[in-house]
């Protein structure tokens, strides 16, 4: 099942993993970071899902030529989700 037929809520690690299985690629709806991004970073993607169709940021990815490789995480940031309602 598709990460973008579901809400956010419901988004599990295993439609991650389909993900990596699948070697997802880059696209308007979906964006990888390998590290949590800053503030200008975080605003301007949300600013374009915004203005089209809805995404997915998946921080922790790493990928080549916006080909997802591997899904190695990162360390927790605290506070960060606040962070970004705060920003927006």
């Amino acid at each position: 099942m598709s990460i973008f037929t579901k809400p956010l809520s419901q988004v599990t690690f295993a439609d991650l993993q389909e993900l990596l299985q699948d070697a997802a690629v880059e696209n308007v709806r979906l964006e990888f970071k390998s590290k949590v991004p800053n503030k200008d970073e975080t605003l301007k993607k949300l600013s374009s899902f915004a203005n089209s169709f809805g995404g997915f940021m998946i921080v922790g990815a790493t990928e080549k030529d916006g080909r997802l490789l591997d899904l190695p995480g990162v360390d927790e940031e605290a506070g960060y989700k606040q962070k970004v309602v705060q920003w927006c």
